[in-house]
């Protein structure tokens, strides 16, 4: 297909289905051509051989001219294009052993295009290109022994703005997939320092450009461009031990609600989940389900109704939570958990979402102690606080 850098527009369109290239190389093709003669009107003077030579150049390199337009008309339907990718992708699917109707709903309000259909295409494509290493990995035991030690001061850490506004904001009517592709790729890392069910939940529950999507919108009402770009020149400062290269942590003066989605999506994937039968509950009866999950209710509603007139974010109050939402959840995970496991699934306010983070750091780090018996007291402690605070929880 012939490429002019200086007008890309008219070769390119959102997924293509069928793919030309012009005749231009074909001798004395010029005369057959629809509106060659375009630009055969000039103020120049020169031989007539070199006048045609220049229209004809000038003719090449319009992408807009009558040929290559006609061309375009003719092969390029985007709603065709879109319901044609779509049917290949929903084959691909369906030859993986996922029902395409199931996902369909699945990825009902996850967004990258703003489109559905577009956005089918694009998270469709996102989990055959995962689906290697999460249906490798579905049946592996998870341990926290393994996995990275979190951030003991959540708030501490650097938000990533301009990364953010880069994947997200950056797209014209053309999304770079390679962005969103590198954004979403799940590694074998990954699959150490997170259950699958989280990594599924995350990839077709599209928490990334929902949580992004979160904290742009916050940043765009609160600070302006160059409070931002100020802030994103901030060096962090190590922590935990950390090397100094590889460091997140800041003097933050955000909200919780935005550092707290700002950790679940650096180090949790945007779900905050565990195994109840990992909690060291001594003479305390477990009420709780086998798998629990966790969710800040303030940015499962539409982006719209997450901040008020004055720019601060709703964060109080659980009944603008999507129905959407917790429907696609629940899906999730009664299409991917075993059926002899139970779960449940609470929606926390800004408050109650502190207090369940503050607890379930120390847990998860203790237990990456070796052996555990040496903290077993302390960790009989936090197993009882991250407990309290969950069970605190009302359920829905």
């Amino acid at each position: 297909m012939d490429l002019n850098p200086e007008f890309p527009a008219a070769y390119r369109v959102y997924s293509p289905a069928y793919f030309y290239q012009s005749l231009y190389s074909v001798p004395d093709i010029r005369p057959l051509l629809k509106g060659f003669d375009a630009f055969d009107f000039t103020m120049k003077t020169g031989a007539k051989r070199q006048l045609e030579n220049d229209s004809w150049n000038k003719f090449k390199s319009d992408p807009y001219n009558p040929y290559m337009k006609g061309l375009m008309n003719l092969t390029t339907n985007e709603d065709g294009n879109l319901n044609r990718r779509n049917a290949m992708l929903n084959h691909l699917i369906a030859r993986h052993g996922e029902s395409p109707d199931v996902i369909d709903q699945l990825i009902d309000g996850s967004s990258y295009a703003g489109s559905k259909l577009k956005d089918q295409l694009v998270f469709k494509s996102l989990l055959l290109q995962n689906f290697g290493t999460l249906s490798y990995n579905r049946v592996r035991s998870y341990s926290i022994c393994y996995a990275d030690e979190l951030t003991v001061d959540y708030g501490s850490l650097f938000v990533p703005i301009k990364t953010y506004q880069k994947e997200i904001e950056n797209f014209d009517f053309i999304l770079d997939a390679g962005l969103i592709n590198e954004a979403e790729k799940v590694s074998l890392d990954d699959c150490r320092n997170f259950a699958v069910i989280e990594l599924k939940l995350s990839l077709l529950l599209g928490l990334k450009p929902l949580y992004k999507g979160f904290l742009l919108n916050w940043f765009d009402i609160n600070k302006t461009p160059e409070q931002i770009e100020a802030y994103s020149k901030l060096k962090p400062k190590p922590q935990n031990g950390a090397k100094e290269d590889t460091s997140k942590a800041v003097d933050n003066d955000f909200p919780k609600s935005i550092t707290q989605i700002n950790w679940l999506l650096l180090e949790k994937r945007g779900v905050l989940f565990f195994e109840s039968s990992y909690l060291s509950l001594v003479g305390q009866e477990n009420s709780l389900e086998d798998l629990v999950f966790i969710m800040p209710a303030y940015a499962t509603i539409d982006i719209s109704s997450q901040s008020a007139s004055d720019g601060t974010v709703v964060t109080h109050t659980k009944t603008n939570t999507s129905p959407n939402f917790k429907a696609r959840f629940e899906l999730c995970l009664l299409e991917s958990l075993p059926v002899d496991l139970t779960y449940q699934v609470k929606y926390a306010t800004q408050e109650e979402m502190d207090a369940v983070i503050n607890a379930y750091i120390p847990w998860f780090n203790m237990q990456r102690s070796q052996p555990l018996t040496e903290v077993i007291g302390t960790f009989e402690d936090a197993s009882l606080k991250l407990f309290n605070v969950v069970n605190a929880i009302p359920n829905e």
